[in-house]
């Protein structure tokens, strides 16, 4: 039983690292999952995309629609990238408390809602992971990640 419990263990943790940095074969199209996490104070709505570039009014479109991913501080999301020099991951963000209250002209006017493009290279090279610390200068999540 003891044997069994261990094996158990060792193959867990094995499943769980090999998820974290796994790519599936979606018809085709090879996709890399990417860790998006929030490490700031504040709750965040996010829509991320990796076929397309996102907008201000495609957040407040799935916003409204019930499609943006509300994330807690310290709550992380898995998204994805194509697998492929060139592609690009798409995330549209906005502070929940800041837009709480808002209408969508007033959020878009205030420009609360912050657009950021990853590359497949950059995201590659930091391990497939995003990390939102709280502010929106671009320097905040993952700079190196940027291009």
């Amino acid at each position: 039983m003891k044997k069994f419990i261990i094996n158990s263990a060792i193959c867990y943790l094995f499943l769980m690292f090999t998820a974290m940095t796994c790519v599936e074969d979606f018809g085709g199209a090879y996709v890399a999952s990417v860790t998006i996490e929030n490490c700031s104070n504040d709750t965040i709505e996010l829509l991320d995309n990796y076929t397309r570039k996102l907008t201000a009014e495609d957040f407040l479109e799935s916003k409204s629609e019930g499609y943006t991913c509300v994330l807690l501080p310290g709550d992380f999301i898995m998204s994805g990238i194509n697998d492929y020099e060139g592609s690009f991951l798409y995330i549209a963000l906005a502070k929940q408390g800041e837009i709480k209250n808002l209408s969508d002209e007033e959020i878009i006017e205030k420009n609360l809602i912050k657009i950021y493009q990853y590359s497949y290279t950059g995201l590659k090279m930091h391990g497939y992971k995003v990390t939102y610390t709280g502010e929106y200068h671009k320097d905040s999540i993952n700079r190196h990640n940027i291009n």
